[in-house]
């Protein structure tokens, strides 16, 4: 995945704080349970 590469690529400077905080980014936006642009919405719908 060239993103993730990328990602790991810019990692090799990061903090580790910087990069507690892209894991979590990375989990929200790929979490099945999130509607992009809509954290109120019910988990399971859509």
């Amino acid at each position: 995945m060239a993103l993730f590469e990328a990602i790991r690529e810019r990692s090799q400077g990061a903090t580790s704080a910087q990069l507690s905080n892209l894991a979590e980014a990375w989990a929200w936006l790929t979490s099945p349970g999130q509607a992009h642009g809509s954290s109120s919405a019910p988990k399971g719908t859509g």
